[in-house]
């Protein structure tokens, strides 16, 4: 197991390292073959290396949603409960009559004042 661990992290190094940098990357092969296209359109090397390009930027973009998708999970995970403890709390304050509210009086200055509660 320990002997994988090692070739996993060696492999993660080398193809998820830096994705937003190879999107880039291929973004701009793909589009200089393209404009080699333009000019030589009937070119079936041409045709071959546009459609290569295109595997690898389609893939590398999913890679990179993938990879953005997971950290905001991690976010969620991490955050995600003080937040719905923070929206519980205030419900309770609210059911219990203890909530404080922030108006505006008419000369736009902040009035904080203790809230009735809904009465729940």
């Amino acid at each position: 197991m320990k002997r994988l661990k090692k070739v996993l992290k060696i492999w993660a190094r080398e193809h998820c390292a830096n994705i937003s940098e190879r999107v880039i990357v291929a973004k701009q092969k793909l589009v200089d073959v393209q404009k080699l296209l333009v000019i030589n359109a009937y070119d079936v090397a041409l045709l071959e290396e546009e459609n290569k390009c295109k595997k690898d930027f389609t893939g590398l973009l999913k890679m990179e949603y993938e990879e953005l998708r997971q950290k905001t999970n991690c976010t969620w995970m991490l955050n995600g409960d003080k937040y719905t403890a923070i929206f519980h709390s205030l419900l309770k304050n609210t059911r219990l009559g203890t909530s404080y509210g922030l108006y505006r009086d008419r000369e736009e200055t902040n009035i904080n004042t203790r809230g009735s509660g809904a009465g729940w």
